[in-house]
Parts: C-alpha cells; structure tokens; sequence
C-alpha cells in the first residue's frame, strides 16, 4: 500500500511506499534501512565501503520505486484487466512493489552512477541469497546443480547462472532483463548436456554462441575471449612457429638460415611463454584496437605491422650515451652507462642504439691494451643475449679516430657472435678511419660482410639515430621508434602493370594514409598501457618501410631496372607521409632504409602472393617470377636494395661490368630523395670478380654517388699510395682494385679528386 502526502498547494505530490510484496506472496512493511544495508555490504564486498553513499543510493532507490508505482497505477486506470500481462517482478495490485522489482532498481541505479563492480557483487550477493532460499526448499532441480561443477582458475565452485548475469552487465553492458534471458538459454544447454563438469572456457564460448544466434556483435566483441586453438599450443611447445611462411621446422633450426640481418639469437632464446604471449598480444591488437579496414590490410599482405608480439613497446630506441651515464668520463662512467644498457634492452623489443659514445669509452682505450674495450663490448654482447634485443654503438665522429679503430678491432675478434653490438659509422668516419689505419682494410670489408658495421648518411637539418628514429637539427633527448609498417611493394605493381608508374603512386598514396591511422591507433594503444623506458620520457615515432622495392621495379619495367622510377617511389612515400602528418599529432618517417624491421614482412608478403597467384591462376607477366611455383618462395628484397642487375644497353653505364649500374651506386640512386638513412652491405657482392675487397667496393660507390647527387665535391675515397715517379708504375700486387693499400705500412696521400 501507499499512502498520498500533498503539498501546500493541496495537490497530489508523491507516494510514500508502506508496503511490499515477499516471494511467497506475503505482504510486509516495507523498510528502506534494509536496502541501505544491502547495499553497504555489497559496497563492502569489493573494498569500497561509503556509507554516505549507500544512504544516498537507497534514498534514490525509494524515489524511483515511489515514481514507479505511481506510472503504474495510473496505466492501470486506463488499461482493462483483460490486457494486463502478468509480470513475476510486479505484484497483480499495483500499489505494493515486489522484492525483486527493489532489487532490479538497486543494480540499475549502481549501474548508472558509475559502480558497476559493486552491481556484481551485489548481483551474486541476490544470486546466492536465492540458491539458499532454494536450498530450503529442496527445489527438485538442486540435485543437478549440486552435480554441475565448474573449473576456474582458482579452483571449483558449483554452477551459477546469477554469475553469468553479472559478467555480462558488466563486460557487455548489457540490460538485466537481456542477460537473464542469455544466461537461462546457457543454463538450459548446460543442463541438457548432462555434463557434471564444465569449465570457464566452455560457459564463455556458450555465451558467445547465444549472443552470435541473436545478432548482438557488440556484446559478442566485448566478451570474445582471445585465445590459442589447441593444436596451435602443441605447435609453440614443440618450437615451431605459429606462421604459416616460416615453414614446419622449429625456430632453434632456422637461426643459422635466418634472413641476413635477422637477429638469429633472439629466435634461437625466445622462449614458448614469449611466442605464446606474442601470439596473444597480436590477436587482440588485430581484433580490437586497430580499426577494421587498415587490420584487413594486414592480414591480407597489402601491408604488414611490425612488432604485433609486443605492442607495448617500442621496436627501437635511441638515447645519447651521456645522458643514461652522466657526466662522468672515467673508466666508472664507461661501465654505468653500460648498466644503464642493460636496464633499457628489456623494455625495448628490437635495437637499443647507444648514441655518441665516444667520450666515455676513451678512457677504456689505453686501458690493459684495450682489455678494458674488450670487456665492455662482451658485457653489451651479454646484455643483447640475455634480454634478446640488439644493441647498437652510434657514431664515434668526436672522438680520436684511434677509438674507432679500437672498437672496430674488438668487434673483429667477437664477429663470430650473432650477439655482437653493430656499429653505425657515417661514410666519412670509414674514410678516416681506413686513411688513419689501412691495415684494417680486411677487418672493415669482414664487419661489413657480417652486417656489423653499417654506413649512414644525414644532413645538417636531419641526422639517422637509429632504425625508425630520425634527429632534427641539434634536437635532444630520447627518441623512439614506437612502430613500423612494411609496404608490399610488388603487389602494388603487379596489379598496375608495366610502365603504369602512375598507378603505383596513387596506391602507395593510400597505403600511406591508411598507415598514418594504425600508428594513431598504435600510439593510442601505448599512451593507455605503456610506461616510458625506465622512465625516459622520448620522442616517438613511426617508420614505413618499403619492401620489394627490386621486385617492383622489375614488373613496372616488365624486366628492366629503372633506378630512377626507384627513387620516385621512395621520395614519394616520404612526401606523401609528411602531408598526411602535418595537421596530426603522431610523427611518420616517411621511410626507412634500414632492413632491420622489414625481414618478417618480406617473407610473408612473398608466401601470401605466391599463394594468391597459386589460387588464382591466371596468366602471369613475360617476366614473371619462378620463385611463385616453390612450395616456400624466395623472400622478397628489403629496404633500398634492388642489385644486382642489369639494365639495357645504353640506359647505364658506370663502367664496370658492361651496361649496367654496379651495386652501390643502383642503391645511391635510388636513395637520393632520402635525407637520412643507413645501409647494410650484406648481400651485395661487388660485380668486379677481381676484387680483394668487395664489400668496400660497393659502399666506395654508394659515396661517391651520394657526394654527386649531394653536389659536393667527388674526391678519391681511397687514394692509392704516393704517386710514383714518371715512368713507373705502382706494382700491381701492392694494391686491389679499390685502390686501396694492401701493406699495413704505406700510408695513403691527400685525398684528390677522381680522374
């Protein structure tokens, strides 16, 4: 019942609940103390006990009923009894409210003001008030649920249906009267398959099917779990890769066949919890961070997202050596900053560059005849091992070239390890370097055969720090790469055609765009679950990387290699990225030559394209690649490198080899719309089968070509000696066709302009 107050106008205001109607039919006086009571331990429940709140709450909930009743009573005088639907939460008279109608408006009113953890708590508190009161009953169905156990994590509890009502308000936002209706149908099957044992796994993809049957994808979405198919957890027990393009046998198998410049001792150590977590890792971010159309370009091999395993770090990072040591330029100082590496090579998922060292390895240098040098390399080379992430040494330009020479000669005797720290010299500093010691001239070419000694290139507005990290200027501090998108390349030209440059550009335009927002996503997604590198706050940014680069140019030249339409693809991805990037707040580096991202991606793009053109089978271009007809097709080029090859006669000519562009300078050619960069010499023997040294030939060229296009003057990068008297020549066993002196003790002459 309820009794009428009125206002001082006379008029009608508000009910006051007197009465309310029990389960059993019973009529009782109503006491709003008990909701508050309900409500504070259910408050208490989740360790966030308020009792102001609960007051608060349960004067909210009497407001609502009081307003309730009164909606009712007055479509009651409109409606005839004959269409009154018989409702369990309402009471037949419609002036006394139900329990579970007082219920329902606690759950919702704790919904709405934000405390949807004390509504579960509260949701299993009626749960297992109303298995109790069923107990007393010994309701003929309790039998069953005594004999249904579920398995949890934590252990074993009896079947609950009022569980899965909360879950689902709670993950899924769902009404009560919808989770109810969800639950009861799982209830049914559950029962109806006679099992005595279920576990979680099993509720939840009963759950799922419920919410698929009835079109609520957004419920579905947010309450999939993201998970590993059992055959594909035997596959990460047992080493394999869980990528298809990778081939059956374990990763332990493939480290020595590993891509040049893949870090093979991160394949062989990472263990099955990481490749596991990895797989996690990028199921989710695929599914729900990244927005569906760009997600479908990743899977698809339109594009590829580098570093999906850990999303919540960055793939590189970059740090000014004296800024993790400080000021200290002892032999303590060397050792703090290597510390400091080892702190950092945990939270970063690729390569750790350590910039500007220099000053504080000097004091290693005399140290036990380097032994100090020595021991400090072994440590990074330890720390690179044991955290699985490369580390780098970044340029040595403001120290004694003797320093260089130093670490060049310690990362010889270490180049057997695949763990070995790269060094990342500037084409000037190797110039030195070998005018100052040519007797290193085989140590060099053996760094460079290896990939541990890389040459960049920069300008005064823009330097290379590191893969995917680019310096401004004079500009400070940390940076980071926080991700990499690849580009698949031939893709985009197989589906323009040859001598259709022009379609090219318009898709490499798109793939620009749709990569801008996956780093936003990205970024997003960094922002709300990562912490900055031991506390280093960086400059992030994001890397495109072209991939098939020499595979593209061959079907857009329908088999001739134009380096030149090359060059316009690359400096129109940097072009396109800094357009797209103006007006927003996420950083793009229009490309990155750096291969060191853009092996995973070059094997998968091939695998998938080999398969979709297996599956179609439609008639291929004249110069169409045979590796597609191979069960594991050849990966495909990364980075900037499109040799060897050889173009039509006349096109060019460097003199070497017949017409033709060498190796290197096709690479200088091709990377001249780029201001910064790096390139890795690995796999590009010179085309001079006389050569003593050719790693050291082709990164001759590749500077020399980069000075020309950089309108400098062309100086001889290795002057052949003093020049012999008139009338006679230098012996031709003293030097190799570079020039270069191959007698540690001759000393090389001024540099002088080629002839």
């Amino acid at each position: 019942m309820t009794k009428h107050t009125r206002g001082r106008s006379g008029g009608r205001k508000s009910r006051k609940i007197e009465r309310v109607r029990k389960r059993d039919g019973r009529c009782v006086p109503f006491q709003p103390e008990k909701i508050e009571v309900a409500i504070r331990a259910a408050l208490g429940a989740v360790g966030e006990p308020d009792d102001a709140f609960a007051a608060e709450l349960a004067g909210v909930v009497e407001l609502s009923l009081a307003e309730r009743v009164k909606k009712r009573l007055a479509r009651g005088s409109r409606a005839s009894a004959a269409e009154k639907a018989p409702d369990r939460h309402h009471s037949p008279e419609g002036d006394v409210p139900t329990i579970e109608e007082i219920q329902d408006l606690v759950e919702r009113a704790l919904m709405e003001l934000g405390r949807p953890r004390v509504a579960k708590a509260y949701i299993l508190y009626r749960d297992r008030r109303s298995r109790i009161r069923e107990a007393v009953r010994v309701h003929r169905s309790e039998a069953l649920h005594a004999r249904i156990r579920v398995r949890e994590n934590e252990g074993v509890s009896f079947w609950s249906k009022g569980r899965i009502v909360a879950v689902l308000m709670e993950e899924a936002e769902l009404s009560r009267e919808a989770s109810e209706e969800v639950a009861s149908s799982v209830e049914h099957r559950v029962f109806d398959s006679g099992a005595r044992c279920i576990t979680t796994g099993w509720i939840r993809e009963l759950v799922a099917a419920e919410l698929f049957e009835r079109g609520w994808i957004r419920a579905l979405s947010a309450t999939r779990v993201v998970g590993l198919a059992r055959c594909d957890l035997e596959r990460a027990l047992s080493g394999s890769s869980l990528d298809p393009w990778h081939g059956p046998e374990p990763l332990s198998r493939r480290g020595a066949t590993a891509a040049a410049g893949t870090p093979a001792f991160r394949r062989s150590a990472r263990d099955v919890g990481a490749r596991l977590s990895g797989e996690l890792l990028r199921r989710f971010v695929l599914e729900d961070v990244l927005f569906q159309g760009a997600s479908e370009l990743h899977r698809s091999g339109d594009l590829h997202i580098v570093g999906l395993e850990h999303p919540q770090m960055p793939l590189s990072l970059c740090a000014p050596a004296e800024l993790l040591a400080g000021s200290d330029r002892s032999v303590a100082g060397a050792f703090d900053l290597m510390s400091a590496a080892g702190e950092l090579a945990r939270e970063v998922a690729e390569i750790l560059v350590l910039e500007r060292p220099a000053r504080l390895l000097e004091p290693l240098l005399n140290e036990a005849g380097n032994r100090s040098l020595e021991m400090w390399l072994r440590g990074l080379t330890a720390i690179s091992k044991s955290s699985g992430t490369r580390i780098a040494l970044g340029s040595c330009s403001d120290a004694p070239t003797s320093l260089t020479a130093g670490v060049i000669e310690v990362l010889a005797d270490r180049a057997g390890d695949p763990a070995c720290p790269w060094l990342l010299l500037e084409g000037s500093e190797i110039e030195e370097l070998l005018g100052f010691r040519p007797d290193l001239v085989d140590v060099v070419e053996c760094l460079f055969a290896q990939g541990l000694l890389r040459t960049v290139w920069g300008s005064s507005q823009e330097t290379y720090a590191g893969p995917g990290c680019h310096r401004f200027g004079r500009e400070p501090g940390v940076l980071s790469c926080g991700g990499a998108i690849a580009l698949n390349l031939p893709r985009l030209a197989r589906r323009a055609g040859p001598w259709r440059e022009g379609m090219v550009l318009s898709g490499l335009a798109e793939l620009v765009g749709a990569s801008i927002e996956l780093a936003r996503d990205l970024a997003r997604l960094q922002d709300e679950i990562a912490r900055p590198p031991a506390g280093l706050h960086t400059r992030r940014a994001f890397a495109l990387v072209p991939v098939g680069l020499r595979e593209a140019l061959g079907v857009l030249g329908d088999g001739a290699f134009d380096p030149e339409v090359g060059a316009r693809l690359v400096g129109m991805l940097s072009e396109a990225a800094k357009r797209f990037t103006a007006q927003g707040a996420t950083d793009i580096i229009g490309v990155d030559p750096c291969s060191l991202f853009a092996h995973d991606a070059a094997l998968r793009f091939a695998w998938l394209d080999a398969r979709k053109r297996r599956a179609g089978g439609h008639q291929g271009w004249l110069f169409e690649d045979a590796e597609y007809h191979r069960d594991r097709p050849r990966p495909y080029t990364t980075a900037i490198r499109i040799s060897p090859f050889v173009t039509p006669a006349g096109m060019y000519s460097d003199g070497v080899g017949g017409a033709g562009v060498s190796s290197g300078r096709a690479e200088a050619e091709v990377s001249k719309t780029l201001s910064a960069g790096s390139f890795s010499l690995v796999g590009l023997p010179s085309t001079e089968s006389r050569s003593v040294h050719p790693h050291i030939d082709v990164w001759r060229r590749f500077e020399e070509r980069r000075r020309e296009f950089l309108g400098g003057a062309v100086v001889d990068l290795f002057p052949a000696g003093p020049v012999a008297p008139a009338g006679q020549s230098s012996s031709p066993e003293s030097s190799d066709v570079s020039g270069i002196p191959l007698s540690s003790g001759s000393k090389p002459s001024s540099l002088r302009p080629l002839g």
